[in-house]
């Protein structure tokens, strides 16, 4: 089967609601199979919670139908550049005691494409979606804790900080570094036992967008 490149009019970026949590579900299955723990994947209930707390913040992409990306944010009001959990910065994934409304920043909770996807723009389209939600809020910024995955070939010899600086001097690529890079994030910090992740030695790297239109 050969994927055709979406036209503009076939992708749609959009609330997600509760029609969607099943598709969602389905999805997240596709993006994280096991061995990846499966409790760990988005439950109805912190799917509803998402819609109930933030519902401009919970994004979803289109195609033909079908569900093929996510994008949940939430607001929060102190800057996140301390150290910090994923769990305590998005109250367990349910947001309902993280988000205000009078924040100045937009937190990326989590952002997911299907791999069958993956090549055709959707990650990019969903931050665009979610700079325009920074601008449209008059936000300071969006900030982010990205996954470092190709951190495991090389911890032996190198600390994250030390990985991270590779990365941004090309000396290595990283698929989810690179990839915020390209959207416009610049680093912040690296973020020590920030999530479950074996690859990136459950590190993150804290990233920025500037909204260039706050004053």
């Amino acid at each position: 089967m050969t994927l055709q490149t979406p036209q503009k009019e076939e992708l749609i970026v959009r609330p997600y609601d509760e029609a969607d949590f099943q598709s969602i579900q389905e999805m997240e299955r596709s993006v994280y199979p096991p061995p990846w723990p499966q409790d760990d994947l988005w439950s109805i209930d912190q799917l509803k919670s998402h819609v109930d707390v933030f519902s401009e913040g919970a994004l979803c992409a289109e195609y033909d139908e079908d569900i093929v990306g996510t994008m949940t944010t939430l607001i929060v009001d102190e800057l996140p550049d301390a150290q910090h959990t994923w769990e305590d910065i998005t109250d367990h994934g349910y947001l309902s005691s993280s988000h205000n409304d009078l924040g100045d920043t937009l937190y990326v909770a989590d952002l997911q494409v299907d791999p069958t996807y993956r090549e055709l723009g959707i990650g990019k389209k969903l931050m665009r979606e979610s700079y325009d939600l920074v601008r449209r809020l008059g936000l300071r910024r969006l900030v982010g804790a990205v996954r470092m995955p190709g951190y495991y070939k090389h911890e032996e010899r190198l600390t994250p900080e030390e990985y991270v600086q590779e990365v941004l001097t090309g000396d290595l690529k990283d698929p989810v570094i690179n990839f915020m890079l390209h959207c416009g994030r610049k680093p912040i910090k690296v973020v020590k036992d920030y999530l479950h992740d074996i690859k990136s030695g459950n590190n993150a790297l804290l990233m920025e967008w500037r909204n260039p239109d706050f004053n």
